[in-house]
């Protein structure tokens, strides 16, 4: 569950994001009740199976059964704040009814990550924002220079297409362990196994906000709050 959007006294709608039909906005009538059958499985963070029907002109919430919460993540002020900084993401930039297979696993395995604590919370925040904008189709270059084609010989530059030569010199600097960090984020599977230091954090810091300014154009609230 993404997000929810009061309605009236009683019910509220609810953003889900589902694996075979994307993202989808449901009434759930009642839902505000304090006995209500949908208290565990429509808040944010929720993940459940969910019972959804047509009703007149909008789609319904049945029934469902809850199969996981992130407790863990609701109980740490700093976790929640990058776990809402994820879903606000997700839930804004998708589109209703694409396909989100891939954007969902990448989502569940972010939030898991951020429950466990196993990396900083810095570092997860990039790789999923690399992740997710590769997913929808923007991958940096980094093999060479973006700019001009040629090796990436002396200091490397990271710009909103990748990186850059000594030559051509545009954006932010990166070190070689922010580099290397950068080019195991686009390419391994699974990449939240490994940590890197303050700097090199700090590379990747201004290069994803870089990229992520050159390829989204969302202002989202929940940034107010990461650290």
């Amino acid at each position: 569950m993404l997000r929810e959007y009061i309605a009236g006294e009683c019910d509220k709608y609810v953003v889900l994001l589902l694996r075979d039909y994307g993202k989808m906005t449901i009434r759930a009538k009642g839902a505000k009740r304090p006995k209500s059958k949908f208290q565990a499985i429509t808040a944010p963070l929720d993940c459940a199976e969910f019972v959804i029907y047509q009703g007149n002109g909008f789609l319904a919430l049945a029934g469902g059964s809850d199969i996981y919460h992130f407790d863990k993540i609701r109980g740490d002020y700093d976790k929640l704040c990058y776990a809402a900084y994820v879903l606000e993401m997700t839930e804004r930039t998708i589109m209703e009814g694409e396909d989100c297979g891939g954007i969902l696993d990448l989502l569940m395995r972010t939030l898991n990550v951020i429950e466990r604590g196993n990396i900083t919370l810095r570092l997860v925040r990039i790789i999923y924002e690399f992740k997710f904008l590769r997913i929808n189709g923007y991958s940096p270059h980094i093999d060479d220079c973006a700019a001009c084609g040629g090796e990436l010989l002396g200091e490397v530059f990271f710009f909103e297409y990748g990186t850059a030569c000594e030559k051509c010199r545009q954006g932010v600097a990166l070190g070689e362990t922010a580099l290397y960090a950068l080019s195991r984020i686009l390419e391994d599977d699974n990449p939240f196994n490994f940590e890197i230091d303050e700097t090199a954090a700090n590379e990747l810091r201004a290069a994803a906000d870089l990229f992520i300014k050159a390829h989204n154009e969302l202002e989202l609230k929940s940034t107010q709050f990461l650290v």
